[in-house]
């Protein structure tokens, strides 16, 4: 625990289910205050970085000021450049909508920096924006999830069609659902109505992902 908080850990489930990353690395942060190796792509996608480790965590502290209420980091200290000075807001949008901050020529996603001063340990996986908005970084927003549920975790495809997730129309006026779980593909055909597919879609990713699935709202409750 840090400051009262309890760190949250992963259900039964979850762990039964963790990203390629978490499955081929031993675990051996935080006690040597190393960070699990793995390719930079899938480094990326997580926002995980060399530097998170305890001893740097203190490092940060001294430079960035926190508020737990509104999310939002602040400099605790006047650096290089005319933005970093004692109380200015820290960071600033970088790609995809994420709030990114740079400190001493290290870049750290801003969700994971709350993470991190919250519960004074950085977080063990991705994090995924209950939300879906990529900004909110309050910690009841985030949660831990391995890269599969991050990814169901979002909106609806501008391509999309249909107006339903998962769900496409075919040339003789039927429907299909298409679904994918961590590399498995699942698809069923021969829906007379796009809410029947939905309701199938929404089985579907409940049974994999439970409280990540983004589900399509329907109009009827079809038993299937």
């Amino acid at each position: 625990t840090h400051l009262g908080h309890s760190f949250p850990t992963r259900r039964s489930s979850d762990l039964a289910c963790q990203s390629t990353w978490a499955r081929n690395t031993t675990r051996v942060w935080p006690s040597k205050m190393t960070r699990p190796t793995t390719n930079s792509k899938e480094n990326d996608q997580m926002g995980i970085n060399k530097y998170e480790t305890l001893e740097n965590l203190e490092f940060l502290r001294s430079w960035l000021l926190y508020d737990k209420e509104a999310s939002t980091f602040s400099w605790a200290r006047n650096g290089q450049g005319k933005w970093v000075r004692i109380g200015n807001k820290a960071g600033g949008f970088c790609g995809g909508g994420y709030w990114r901050i740079s400190v001493k020529n290290q870049s750290h996603y801003a969700h994971r920096l709350a993470w991190a001063f919250y519960y004074g340990a950085w977080p063990e996986s991705i994090l995924d924006h209950i939300d879906g908005i990529k900004h909110n970084n309050r910690i009841e927003n985030l949660r831990l999830a391995d890269l599969s549920e991050n990814l169901i975790n979002q909106k609806l495809s501008s391509r999309n069609t249909t107006g339903a997730k998962g769900v496409c129309a075919e040339k003789n006026g039927t429907f299909s659902v298409y679904f994918k779980a961590r590399g498995k593909n699942q698809v069923s055909k021969g829906w007379k109505t796009i809410d029947e597919a939905a309701h199938k879609y929404n089985k579907w990713a409940i049974a994999a992902f439970g409280d990540f699935a983004v589900l399509n709202p329907i109009g009827e409750d079809y038993v299937l």
